[in-house]
């Protein structure tokens, strides 16, 4: 769990600089919890989200084009997993039911597992920048 940990907190940091999204991780030192999960936690694990501007559209893309996640709605692995939840585990649910429940059309859902976050960031990278033109910036709103 600590390489997890590791490898997460890299691509966390990487994904918070990038003005075509923001990212929500608790390890962030951004992240509103943060002094709460460093007191209650060793790590704080390897899942994360993003939100993406370009919405339904910016998420199918980064799901066409990541080579080292696996797309999947159960992140209970201990391999690299995505989803969009727009996309997959609540597409039948009402655009504006979705949006007042806090699941934007752009979110997506990361599991991080042990391979080398370079290659994880570069694979990240590769994927937004594929569907760069749909995305734009916009602050997380959990």
């Amino acid at each position: 769990m600590k390489i997890i940990g590791r490898t997460a907190a890299d691509v966390a940091k990487y994904l918070e600089t990038r003005p075509d999204l923001s990212a929500s991780y608790p390890g962030l030192r951004s992240h509103p919890q943060r002094d709460l999960v460093t007191r209650q936690m060793w790590h704080p694990g390897g899942v994360m989200s993003i939100n993406l501007v370009g919405g339904v559209a910016a998420a199918r893309g980064v799901l066409e084009h990541t080579k080292l996640f696996r797309v999947t709605a159960d992140h209970n692995d201990a391999r690299n997993t995505i989803n969009g939840p727009a996309l997959m585990t609540v597409r039948e649910v009402p655009r504006e039911i979705r949006i007042a429940i806090g699941i934007p059309d752009g979110l997506m859902r990361l599991r991080i597992g042990t391979e080398n976050s370079e290659d994880l960031i570069r694979d990240l990278e590769t994927a937004l920048d594929s569907c760069a033109r749909s995305i734009r910036a916009v602050r997380y709103r959990p």
